[in-house]
């Protein structure tokens, strides 16, 4: 069932507009109408929370069960930015892992040549003695004039390693010299692989946190409603008046406009209030029977929640979907174990949600869906 919406109206004085502001989201029943309107304030606000998102994102990857997680303090210290410290570590990892992917391709690439200083070769260079390596088949090799002066190094059934002094081989191109020996690349692999994994182990340690740090984002989504809000007020100014008064339109639920008019009462708010006209598009608060409110999960999901101005499809729509169910999985063993799955889902769910004091945690609407559907298999 749609529930009834007011339309309202409220003015006050514009110095007071931001005190009127935070007092009616105390209140928490009126829904404002939102404008476009520039907002410096309002986009920084909205960048942070993309960002609080990317982070929260990023801790989901690293969520692990464990029933002694340290304590948040020890990770990192207490002026640090939640959100720029994951992403940071996030981007350092990246970084890593490009250093450590370009390293194992050299290192792969120089070690058949063994360990040696490529800055050797660059002072022989400097003082008049070029030197240059090559990889050459047995059949080259014995093509090479005896106007290059070569070293044979090594040697199998099909390629030679050769050492050109003084000019380089026609025809052959030189093998190409690290910037670093072999040994430093070791060293800084196993390095950057230690620092990696040190990353990792933080971003775990953090991920153990996570509701606890989404509480501390959630104040930014506080602050994009309390400034669309505020930014959406409208004003109303004369150059011979001084004083100057600011409006606010929103919805609030029928049953609730009650509220509001005392809160009005108490701090003085001028307010006005009327059902909502056709060319509006207040919001839609659905309110059903238990029964049927197991339906609004699937869809929130699927995103057809009806438009105030439409009708409420959930009975129909739940009951035509536990009939189309019971065609395609009109099977008892489906749905024994469809059963058996959202009875395990509701179970844990209901374990692990975190209710108000004083009332009873309860399995959750899509568990109490994938069970009415799983019995109406057989």
């Amino acid at each position: 069932m749609i529930v009834p919406m007011k339309k309202l109206s409220l003015v006050v004085m514009e110095r007071d507009s931001d005190s009127f502001l935070k007092k009616l989201r105390e209140i928490g029943v009126v829904h404002p109408q939102r404008k476009r309107v520039p907002s410096a304030y309002l986009a920084r606000l909205l960048g942070q929370q993309d960002l609080n998102r990317k982070a929260i994102n990023v801790l989901q990857r690293y969520m692990k069960n464990d029933a002694n997680p340290p304590p948040l303090k020890s990770i990192v210290s207490a002026d640090t930015n939640m959100t720029n410290h994951i992403l940071g570590l996030v981007d350092e990892k990246e970084v890593l892992q490009k250093q450590l992917a370009y390293l194992e391709k050299e290192k792969r690439r120089v070690e058949p040549w063994g360990d040696f200083e490529p800055h050797d070769f660059s002072f022989l260079s400097h003082q008049g003695v070029e030197l240059y390596l090559y990889l050459v088949s047995l059949f080259a090799l014995k093509r090479i004039g005896d106007e290059i002066k070569i070293i044979v190094i090594s040697r199998d059934k099909q390629w030679a390693k050769v050492l050109a002094i003084g000019n380089e081989i026609p025809g052959i191109t030189p093998f190409r010299l690290p910037t670093h020996s072999l040994s430093y690349m070791e060293n800084r692999i196993n390095s950057i692989r230690t620092h990696i994994e040190g990353i990792e182990n933080e971003l775990v340690n953090i991920a153990y946190h996570r509701e606890q740090i989404e509480a501390d984002m959630s104040h930014v989504s506080d602050e994009i409603e309390f400034e669309m809000a505020r930014a959406g007020m409208g004003t109303l100014a004369e150059e011979s008046i001084e004083i100057e008064i600011a409006w606010l339109s929103g919805f609030v639920p029928d049953e609730k406009v009650e509220i509001v008019i005392n809160a009005a009462r108490e701090n003085g708010w001028t307010l006005a209030w009327d059902d909502p006209a056709p060319a509006d598009r207040p919001p839609t608060l659905l309110r059903n029977r238990p029964f049927v409110r197991i339906i609004e999960p699937l869809f929130s999901m699927l995103g057809t929640i009806p438009g105030y101005w439409e009708y409420d499809i959930s009975l129909s729509y739940m009951v035509f979907l536990c009939v189309f169910f019971a065609m395609i999985f009109g099977d008892a063993g489906y749905g024994f174990f469809l059963l058996g799955i959202g009875g395990i889902i509701g179970l844990v769910s209901k374990n692990k949600s975190i209710v108000k004091p004083g009332e009873k945690k309860k399995i959750p609407d899509a568990a109490r869906l994938i069970m009415l559907l799983s019995s109406c298999a057989p």
